[in-house]
């Protein structure tokens, strides 16, 4: 009876719980999941199966037809499936070998390492269903034995078809002393996967190589159509070839904010700067020392007037000391431009705490009313503040030829400094007219003083002129006038984008990987992050993101970072 197979009804199998939805928390309530039927013990109390009328059962078999030619089902495309050219003939060897195995006997099996022959069946056959799918009216006419249709892009290959119907080429090598196939090679299609597999896996075992190198290579056996273009799409997606060479984003030049394209009253927006290192002499005695100063620049954002300041250290009591001696002369300003400098974001630390624990009345109604707005430009972004850093260059250009090797006492740096000032504030903001009458451009010093600094003194206007007007409507009138000059002129000149004149849309996406690029190290040890955030402009686009590296989140402009060519 142990070898006896017994009909056991479904209302007494315990086996059918599950089936029936009872769940797991309430199978231990079921005395027969635990002991089994009552009939058990007893085998004469077994119940009998039913008599449905069929007394004998013929025996079922299942028969399976698997049928594995010389081609691939075009519905199931096995070449998708594989990121791996070598991994791919593998695969495809040992489906046709499973498919051999299964009309032999077990001893006449192919077992073991897979042979070149078999190696050599599967890429023939990979090769044929490539070539059918992107090449069948030029097969089609070869084996009826025609002529390929002059618009065909394989004309002047002379394609024919070898003895196992493989496209190769005909060309002009046929009686070299090349291999048979160096002198045909076999036709591939240009965009195709099966291609990219192929270049990829030439690219990896020539240890990266470039472009010419890969295809000279690929040439000894096969021909890809417009085989540079295929082999530089599959470049450009190599990780570890664009890290050594990490190429960044650009975007569109964005537009102008209101303060640089609308009047307002000289440096009522401004743009801040250092520059430096310059050393300068303690004292005028023998035993003189030299120390450290840096230049502290402010620019105007309207009239492009530029005002200098020498300060001693780059601390932030420093800078307020050349801030409060700028308000002094060219008056309050309402907001502050300047890049992640520490300097400036601890004087601006400073300048909010002076502001809430200033107990007086009057102060706090006077700062209320002129509160002072800072804005940082994300790190890592000097061009961000292009105005400035242009200043800085003229600033440098006059210092560089005037200073040379020659070390000047503070008072001397100073007094220099003064007249390069007057001197960029001397600057055409407009080229010469060509109007006879007009002998002086416009400069930054018109919106300033009314004239230019750097400019011979004029006779004075005789009393009895014709057009006798107050001073305050002349002074008026001469505003007025150079405003308008500025709004005109001026302004057309701003209108174009001499750069950065395309968009950056589908690289700049929210999880894309990135490298951060850093000055000083080289780009295989730059970080490696992933954007979180992204901030478009007003127009759209995006020129900040937000990047998560291992050290934390930060934010960088997208010229400052190269997407990495990974496929979603």
């Amino acid at each position: 009876m142990d070898n006896e197979w017994r009909y056991v009804p479904s209302s007494e199998n315990p086996a059918d719980f599950v089936s029936r939805g009872v769940q797991p928390s309430e199978i231990s309530s079921y005395k027969m999941w635990w002991n089994g039927p009552s009939f058990l013990p007893h085998s004469s109390q077994w119940p009998l199966a039913p008599n449905n009328g069929i007394t004998n059962l013929p025996e079922t078999k299942l028969s399976i037809n698997l049928s594995l030619g010389t081609q691939i089902c075009n519905d199931f495309d096995i070449i998708s499936k594989y990121s791996n050219y070598k991994t791919l003939l593998h695969v495809t060897a040992y489906l046709f070998r499973f498919a051999s195995n299964c009309k032999k006997s077990v001893k006449l099996r192919n077992l073991g390492e897979l042979t070149l022959e078999e190696i050599n069946i599967a890429k023939c056959t990979l090769i044929k269903s490539v070539q059918y799918k992107n090449f069948k009216p030029e097969i089609d006419k070869l084996k009826s034995g025609k002529q390929i249709s002059h618009k065909s892009k394989l004309l002047h290959l002379s394609p024919f078809l070898d003895s196992e119907n493989i496209l190769r080429v005909g060309g002009r090598l046929n009686k070299s002393d090349l291999f048979y196939n160096q002198r045909h090679q076999i036709i591939l299609p240009c965009k195709d996967y099966f291609t990219e597999l192929i270049v990829n896996h030439e690219h990896k075992r020539l240890f990266h190589a470039g472009t010419q190198t890969v295809l000279a290579t690929i040439r000894n056996e096969f021909w890809p159509l417009s085989g540079r273009q295929a082999i530089r799409r599959v470049l450009r997606k190599c990780v570890k070839c664009f890290r050594v060479q990490p190429t960044g984003l650009i975007q569109k030049m964005g537009e102008l904010p209101s303060s640089r394209v609308n009047p307002s009253k000289p440096f009522h927006t401004v743009g801040i700067d250092y520059a430096g290192p310059y050393l300068i002499k303690d004292s005028k005695l023998r035993n003189k020392k030299y120390i450290k100063s840096y230049i502290c620049l402010f620019i105007c954002f309207s009239s492009k007037a530029t005002h200098l300041e020498l300060v001693s250290d780059l601390t932030a009591d420093g800078f307020l000391n050349a801030f409060k001696r700028f308000i002094s002369r060219r008056g309050l300003c309402r907001h502050i431009y300047s890049d992640n400098a520490s300097t400036f974001v601890k004087a601006n630390i400073y300048l909010l705490k002076y502001f809430k624990l200033s107990q007086s009345l009057v102060v706090q109604e006077f700062i209320t009313d002129n509160l002072i707005t800072w804005h940082f430009n994300p790190p890592y972004s000097p061009h961000m503040g292009g105005l400035w850093e242009r200043a800085v260059r003229s600033t440098k250009h006059h210092l560089k030829r005037v200073l040379n090797n020659t070390y000047l006492t503070y008072e001397e740096f100073y007094t220099l400094l003064s007249q390069i000032e007057g001197i960029l504030n001397s600057r055409p903001l407009l080229p010469l007219t060509e109007d006879p009458d007009d002998l002086q451009p416009l400069t930054p010093a018109h919106f300033l003083i009314g004239t230019a600094i750097q400019t011979i003194p004029e006779p004075a206007v005789p009393a009895d002129h014709k057009i006798q007007l107050s001073r305050y409507k002349h002074i008026t009138m001469m505003i007025q006038h150079f405003w308008t000059r500025w709004s005109k002129d001026y302004l057309n000149l701003l209108q174009q984008r001499p750069k950065w004149r395309g968009t950056q849309i589908d690289s700049i996406q929210v999880g894309s990987m990135v490298l951060l690029k850093e000055d000083d190290t080289p780009p295989m040890s730059w970080k490696l992050g992933r954007i979180v955030k992204t901030h478009p402009g007003s127009d759209g686009l995006v020129r900040v993101v937000t990047v998560k590296t291992y050290s934390g989140i930060t934010k960088r402009a997208i010229n400052k970072i190269c997407v990495l060519p990974i496929d979603d």
